[in-house]
Parts: structure tokens; C-alpha cells; sequence
């Protein structure tokens, strides 16, 4: 089974550095996120901040589409470029740990690991240890930057109770050209999922976003 990838991957273009105002992050809207409130849009490309820093950030003309200050009600369409400083969200540098990690492929420029079951990809709120980023930081001395360095190497993500394949970047061109390959689909995702009952056919396709669930 084909899912899409996250969304948070696929839109991120660059990652830029503002100093005294903290980062400036440029997105470019995809069909899947197409027609989506800018708002809701931005919660989920940003998961580590709130809905209300979000807004004011929104309200403080810190969000422009194509150049342009834009209300939080405003659709996004597919191709909008859309510029938002944030703040750099409190957090503590990833030390390394000593976790064991299955090494798939290593050399110069990237490695594959193995990412196991029950393990976040990044530091985040409620998970500040026990990461894959905890781990490479122990595992490997140079990874890229691109992406800030509270998630160095970290070209894309799985999710924690997901196990499977993760590419991580040990320099910045290799970041570039490996996100440039799963945005034209020359890298793709395939995911193995355990079912339980009767299945009523061979094969589905999913039409519409797949987004969180409104309650759980």
C-alpha cells in the first residue's frame, strides 16, 4: 500500500536563519494541501507550535503568500510560495545517546537506517530523549544543517509506531538533491500494514487529504 508522504517534507523548501526574529521558513503548497485555510495549513507544517502563535504570527503580517500580507481564513492554492518567520520554539539540544541502530548503507554523503518501532524521529514536546536524531547524534560526527540543528540529517519522517526506511543526509547538497527526489516522486514511500478481518477487495485508492483525526 502507496501512501503520500508527509506533508510537513513535501512542502519545505528552505530553511533560513533570521537572527533577531528566528527562523524564516518558505513552503510551497501542494495539491494535497491545496484549498485548506492558511491556518490550518501552517499547524500542519508546523506541529511544534500552537494554533495561536500561529495566528499572531498570521496577524503580525510574519506569513505572506507570493509576496503578499494574507488573512488566516485565506485558501491556499497548489504553487502558492508562502514565507513565515517564526520564533525558534524553546527546546533542549538533542544530546547524543547511545541507542542502537541498524546502519543499512553508509558512506560520504548519506546513511539508511532501519528506524524501529516505538521510536520519534525528532525532539519534540512530551519527547525530548530516546530520538532517532538522539541517536545519530551519538552514531555519526557530521550530518547537515538544512533542516535547523534540532534535526540534523533528518531529510523525512516515519512515524513513531512506524518502522521502516529512513534516509538521513550527511551534507548539505545531498539534503538538497535527496528532498528534490521524493518531491518529483522519484523516491516514494511503500508502506506494509497488518489487517484484521476480510478485506471486500484487492486494492483501494484514497482520493481525498488524510489528516489528523478531529478528536483522537
Amino acid at each position: 500500500m502507496s501512501l503520500p508522504d508527509d506533508p510537513a517534507d513535501e512542502d519545505v523548501e528552505e530553511l533560513l536563519p533570521t537572527p533577531g526574529i528566528g527562523r524564516s521558513v518558505e513552503l510551497t503548497v501542494q495539491i494535497k494541501t491545496a484549498g485548506m485555510r492558511l491556518d490550518q495549513y501552517l499547524v500542519l507544517q508546523f506541529p511544534d507550535f500552537s494554533r495561536s502563535i500561529i495566528q499572531k504570527a498570521i496577524e503580525a503580517d510574519s506569513v505572506k503568500i507570493n509576496d503578499h500580507p494574507v488573512k488566516q481564513s485565506t485558501k491556499v492554492k497548489q504553487g502558492d510560495r508562502i514565507r513565515i518567520w517564526l520564533p525558534e520554539p524553546e527546546r533542549p539540544d538533542a544530546a547524543p545517546e547511545d541507542i542502537p541502530l541498524q546502519i543499512l548503507h553508509e558512506d560520504e554523503f548519506l546513511a539508511v537506517v532501519n528506524k524501529p518501532y516505538n521510536m520519534v524521529v525528532h525532539p519534540a514536546r512530551g519527547n525530548w530523549t530516546g530520538t532517532l536524531v538522539n541517536a545519530l547524534a551519538f552514531r555519526f560526527q557530521h550530518l547537515s544543517m538544512l533542516n535547523g540543528a534540532y534535526r540534523p540529517g533528518i531529510v523525512h519522517r516515519l512515524d513513531r509506531d512506524t518502522s521502516g526506511v529512513i534516509l538521513v543526509a550527511k551534507e548539505e547538497q545531498t539534503h538538497r538533491d535527496l528532498g528534490m527526489l521524493f518531491e518529483t516522486r522519484k523516491i516514494f514511500k511503500e508502506y506494509i500494514a497488518i489487517t484484521q478481518g476480510l478485506l471486500d477487495r484487492d486494492s483501494d485508492y484514497i482520493e481525498r487529504r488524510i489528516g489528523h483525526h478531529p478528536h483522537d
